[in-house]
């Protein structure tokens, strides 16, 4: 996950999640997007402390949007 905090610049965008059929063999909770924060870093040492950003999976349930967490077991 994310830890040190975010970078003082970042951007945030979505993409679509797929195709489904295999996102269920993994996943209890569906997702349905990736939901993607990119690091706008200036310095080496800024990439090399945060890298390039992080990526989670989300879906929509009671119209509000939540993390993916909960995998499927065995």
């Amino acid at each position: 996950m994310v830890q040190d905090g975010l970078p003082e610049r970042y951007g945030i965008e979505t993409s679509a999640l797929g195709p489904r059929a295999e996102l269920e063999k993994v996943y209890e909770v569906v997702p349905e997007n990736q939901l993607n924060l990119k690091y706008l870093t200036n310095t080496p040492e800024e990439k090399a402390r945060y890298g390039l950003g992080k990526g989670f999976p989300i879906a929509k349930a009671s119209g509000e949007w939540f993390f993916v967490i909960c995998t499927k077991s065995g």
